[in-house]
């Protein structure tokens, strides 16, 4: 893949409504299928994502292509499919890309959920919450080396702590926010933000 794919995609990733608008797996499809064609085969990014899923993961190729195997993966998760794109996508990047280098499409990627930290508000949190975390879900993988080496060890104690408490309130274990935003300063307070 080369450097501005991966970029775009990134941006794509980590920005889908500035790209499409509203987000469906229709319009995220359509997108990726157009860019593809008109990179006239020097992107492949959804033979690879295929490729991803039907070897790591077991997800069957099938008549329904790449975007089958994204349900697949999803339902096995437990997400919708945008999210399952998203992580889906991601994983083929920590495997193939280099995170350990300066590079837009990391940057991307860490300025996106900086920018997730950032919106947490009571007032916002309790009307979007659902959208904010499907968000959340698909660009978060703590899991990852290659996704933790882009965080300084404060930063990535501080995201453990969020996806934990997010986590929680999506299982309505946890129905208080003011929690996630007490760890949302104290993210800030690494930064030098307050």
């Amino acid at each position: 893949m080369r450097k501005t794919d991966l970029n775009t995609i990134m941006l794509f990733i980590t920005r889908t409504g500035m790209f499409i608008g509203k987000q469906s797996q229709d319009s995220i499809i359509s997108f990726i299928t157009g860019y593809e064609m008109g990179t006239k085969g020097k992107c492949n990014l959804t033979y690879s994502i295929s490729e991803l899923l039907s070897s790591h993961y077991k997800c069957k190729k099938m008549a329904t292509g790449w975007p089958g195997q994204i349900r697949e993966f999803s339902i096995k998760n437990k997400v919708n499919w945008i999210v399952g794109f998203k992580k889906t996508t991601l994983i083929y990047f920590y495997r193939t890309q280099d995170f350990s280098i300066e590079s837009e499409f990391k940057e991307a990627l860490k300025s996106r959920i900086e920018s997730k930290i950032n919106q947490i508000e009571l007032d916002w949190v309790a009307l979007g919450f659902e959208d904010w975390s499907n968000e959340w879900i698909g660009l978060v993988n703590l899991n990852e080396k290659k996704f933790q080496i882009i965080w300084t060890k404060k930063e990535l104690e501080i995201l453990l702590k969020l996806d934990n408490e997010i986590n929680q309130i999506r299982e309505n274990k946890n129905p208080l926010m003011t929690k996630l935003i007490n760890l949302k300063n104290e993210y800030e307070k690494t930064r030098g933000l307050v």
